[in-house]
């Protein structure tokens, strides 16, 4: 495996941890299964307040992409590079 992908690797891995934190961090406002059948339309709702809980669903997205962006870098890699 070479340096490069070792690399990709951990980032993934670092990206998915970070990616798992954020997600437990954020504050449920689902009532659990009626937000699966979409009972509770408000749930979406953006959160304006100006502490971290308000910042926690932009660095959900951006890890996302983050993690999608590294793991397709991968594929990419492994396809074309040998």
């Amino acid at each position: 495996m070479e340096w490069y992908m070792i690399i990709l690797n951990v980032l993934v891995v670092l990206a998915s941890i970070a990616m798992v934190v954020v997600v437990v961090l954020q504050k449920s406002d689902d009532d659990g299964v009626g937000a699966l059948s979409g009972a509770k339309a408000d749930g979406m709702r953006v959160n304006r307040g100006k502490g971290l809980e308000a910042k926690l669903p932009r660095i959900t997205a951006i890890l996302g992409v983050t993690l999608a962006v590294l793991c397709l870098a991968i594929v990419v890699i492994q396809r074309f590079v040998k």
